[in-house]
């Protein structure tokens, strides 16, 4: 369907010449069909569902038009499990309270979202993937889900076992040293911060253990800022950067984590953010680079890999012009 705008319609919005198309549409579906791309103006898809389109312009309503931009890197495809890419800026899952009744609403742009419809896209009918791992939103990298209940299952059994070789690689604030962090991470460690618990002989009930190891790969003095790699030994929510930040070795771009519970964080980030602006930093700088596993029902051991994306490898390569 299409509409050449003339003087009676010229200045309106997108939506409400989806609506002249179609007037049985209710308002929400028109701005829900524009922002699935169903909208061409003169051959280009507009998605703003508020634009205003001028006279004399073909506005044309039909099928969606799928964003390439959005789609996400296949590492690995199985039929009992997916290994891809993950940018930063996209999370795992959607995020949903306890007893939220939504379900999988807002599912669509996630990563799970948009690799579910990529796999239907390649195999037709699909269920979902099944979530066995997540990465924080501004984290990319590699990453697995499964397709079938025996992959999730045996992956969550490596997983719980620590038999998963997992490596990222991170730049931090400091010169960062080659350690072993070892500690039992809490809910609140005293700034309603997640961290690691002072009672080390006898932490407290709900704590969990954490085991990183740090290895130094370089060294920036001019920027005093460390390049390192850190192996998983567990998996603990945002376990790299609490270990690394308590250290005083905070990832550049954190917000959360940036030291010790004792640390004035007004003062550092004040400090920190100029610096952050200087080297185009615009999130945590952290990067799954390794993912080791053995296959869910062969046991053959099957390794995958994702180099660093453009923005993590622009940082480290100012770092290393200076």
């Amino acid at each position: 369907m299409e509409q050449l705008i003339d003087d009676r319609l010229a200045g309106k919005t997108i939506a409400a010449i989806v609506r002249v198309l179609r007037p049985e549409v209710p308002w929400s579906k028109a701005r829900k069909w524009c922002q699935a791309g169903r909208v061409t103006v003169d051959g280009e898809v507009v998605r703003d569902a508020a634009a205003r389109v001028a006279h004399g312009a073909r506005v044309v309503l039909g099928a969606p038009q799928r964003d390439a931009s959005k789609d996400i890197e296949f590492v690995a495809l199985d039929r009992h499990f997916v290994v891809v890419d993950k940018p930063a800026g996209l999370v795992t899952v959607p995020y949903v309270t306890r007893g939220d009744p939504r379900g999988k609403a807002g599912d669509e742009d996630t990563l799970r979202g948009r690799v579910h419809m990529q796999l239907r896209r390649r195999t037709g009918s699909t269920p979902p993937p099944r979530v066995v791992q997540r990465l924080d939103r501004d984290t990319s990298g590699v990453m697995i889900f499964a397709r079938t209940s025996q992959a999730e299952r045996a992956l969550q059994q490596q997983l719980r076992t620590h038999d998963v070789d997992r490596e990222y690689v991170a730049l931090c604030w400091g010169r960062a040293a080659s350690v072993k962090h070892d500690t039992h991470l809490i809910a609140d460690r005293g700034d309603r911060r997640r961290g690691s618990s002072r009672r080390p002989g006898r932490p407290e009930q709900g704590a969990k253990r954490a085991i990183t190891d740090v290895r130094v790969l370089e060294y920036f003095p001019d920027h005093d800022i460390t390049l390192v790699a850190c192996r998983l030994h567990t998996g603990r929510q945002h376990q790299i950067r609490i270990h690394l930040g308590e250290a005083g070795n905070p990832l550049l771009g954190e917000r959360v984590y940036t030291g010790p519970l004792e640390l004035d964080r007004a003062a550092w980030s004040k400090d920190h953010d100029p610096k952050h602006a200087d080297l185009g930093v615009t999130r945590t700088m952290l990067h799954a680079r390794r993912l080791g596993i053995e296959h869910p029902t062969s046991g053959e051991a099957q390794l995958f890999t994702s180099d660093p994306p453009p923005d993590f490898a622009g940082v480290l390569s100012r770092l290393r012009r200076a």
